[in-house]
């Protein structure tokens, strides 16, 4: 999703940086513009990069989509939290419940990067459709209306659809519960 949704942001003209702990991968999709595991077929717009260090990934961006597995999205919070602008919007794409706190991704971000508006991507939508351009939609929900618009911002464009929600724990809860 990650590959996805930083493309969807390439695309629609903004200066993207995919943040990865693989050197390979910041290889290949600087030099390549390939993402070597998720959709190696597909050509990445020349505005996105990669990086494997994280404060050079944040420094400047208006907008930071969290898009790891659910066990590693504390730790990258955290990490993140030392680098991140004031004035940055912060939304999850992933979706879980972390297990020792029962908390959704969206609060243990939101605990993680000092209690800051957090928002979240959820479905319906299917990644290679958003890679491919098929038209498809993506609903970001936050407590803040000003998250949900960077969101659409960021990710609208002509063959994605982005709504919003004020409902953020009930859109999460629904997007946990479907994949179980």
């Amino acid at each position: 999703m990650a590959t996805a949704l930083a493309t969807t942001v390439a695309r629609n003209g903004h200066d993207t940086i995919l943040w990865s702990e693989n050197a390979d991968v910041v290889t290949s999709i600087n030099q390549h513009h390939v993402h070597p595991r998720h959709f190696a077929t597909h050509q990445l717009p020349g505005n996105l990069k990669a990086s494997s260090a994280l404060a050079s990934a944040l420094t400047g961006a208006g907008l930071v989509i969290i898009a790891v597995k659910s066990e590693k999205v504390r730790s990258v919070a955290a990490q993140a939290s030392l680098y991140l602008p004031n004035d940055v919007r912060v939304l999850s794409a992933t979706k879980g419940i972390d297990v020792d706190t029962l908390s959704l991704m969206s609060q243990v971000i939101g605990k993680e990067i000092q209690n800051r508006d957090v928002g979240i991507i959820s479905g319906p939508n299917i990644t290679i459709d958003i890679m491919n351009e098929f038209p498809t939609a993506i609903l970001v929900a936050a407590n803040d209306p000003a998250t949900i618009e960077a969101g659409q911002t960021y990710l609208e464009g002509k063959s994605l659809k982005v709504f919003g929600s004020t409902d953020l724990i009930g859109i999460e809860t629904l997007s946990v519960v479907k994949n179980i």
